[in-house]
């Protein structure tokens, strides 16, 4: 049986070579075990739920398509404002003047009469499905606060998983 031994040479050959390969591995992706008792975003559309308590409020969710919406609304907030322009039941949410997402509202929906109506209204980013964002494709919902005569204020409730 031969006798094989290491010289000097190759081992720092080998040890060389690792450190170069070190450098192309892929980075570790670092886990979040523990979220946060309350994200920020969370407090923030609180004080603005907490503003309009004498208003009635209605959600609904958006599905923004597309690299150039996507980027667009991806500057925005939890909590800032948006814009709703209304076509039939259909409603179209800009964020400036660029028009991010449409929405098909329910039947039950009082914002064609809000609307239509003239009444004044306040819609804002009320949050955003961060589990399920892309550069192609973000889930959102919209909060909408308004007053109309004979329509109770609505008591709304923030819930975060």
């Amino acid at each position: 049986m031969p006798f094989r031994f290491s010289t000097p040479g190759v081992t720092l050959f080998s040890l060389v070579a690792a450190g170069i390969m070190s450098l192309f591995r892929a980075p570790k992706k670092h886990i979040r075990t523990s979220r946060p008792s309350q994200p920020p975003c969370v407090s923030r559309v609180q004080e603005i739920v907490n503003t309009h308590s004498d208003c009635t409020a209605e959600v609904f969710n958006i599905f923004v398509k597309g690299r150039r919406s996507v980027r667009i609304f991806s500057d925005i907030t939890p909590g800032d404002r948006v814009g709703l322009h209304l076509h039939g039941s259909t409603v179209t949410v800009t964020v400036g003047t660029a028009r991010v997402a449409t929405a098909v509202l329910p039947e039950s929906s009082r914002l064609p009469e809000v609307i239509h109506g003239g009444h004044s209204f306040e819609a804002y980013l009320g949050g955003r499905d961060e589990q399920n964002v892309s550069e192609e494709a973000d889930f959102a919902s919209i909060i909408v606060f308004y007053i109309l005569d004979g329509v109770p204020p609505t008591r709304v409730n923030l819930c975060h998983t």
